[in-house]
Order: C-alpha cells, then structure tokens, then sequence
C-alpha cells in the first residue's frame, strides 16, 4: 500500500499540482503544511515512501509497523530482486 496526502484549491478549473517526495528517514507533509499552497493556487500530492517513518507499507518485506532506518541495504542478502530501492523507484 502507498499512502498519499492530496489538497486540491476549491475550484472547477484546472490548477497546477506539486509532488512532494520526502527524503531519506522522512514522511510525507501534514495537512496544514499542504494548505499554504493550496490558498495560493496549488494542488499538493504528498507520498508517503514505503517502509519509511510514514503510513506506506513496504509489502512482504517490511517489519511489522514503519521502520526509518536501513533501508539502503535492505534486501541485499536475498540478491538484487529483493533490494528495497528497487521496488520504491519501479
């Protein structure tokens, strides 16, 4: 599962939308945090990357609950199929 935050400008036309993509050990942006843009015109898609301090799930593979730590090397040991980034990038 992959868990998105999405605030839209109360509007029928058409506005420009901002992906926000957290960093390394990170999480998606609050709700308030989103609003700013939104009041000046925006739309806001904030992702929650899978298996970080956020609410996405990293399948199979992931511990129970959300982990913030050792994702660069996760799944190293099973071989490059089972490699955490290649599943968040694809």
């Amino acid at each position: 599962k992959v868990y998105a935050r999405i605030v839209l400008p109360k509007t029928e036309e058409k506005v420009p939308l901002i992906f926000h993509f957290h960093g390394y050990m990170g999480r998606g942006w609050d709700w308030a945090d989103m609003l700013a843009y939104t009041v000046a015109g925006y739309g806001v898609v904030s992702m929650d990357v899978r298996g970080q301090s956020g609410y996405s799930q990293d399948g199979m593979r992931s511990p129970l609950g959300n982990t913030v730590k050792g994702h660069i090397i996760r799944g190293a040991v099973e071989g490059r199929e089972q490699l955490f980034y290649k599943d968040v990038y694809l």
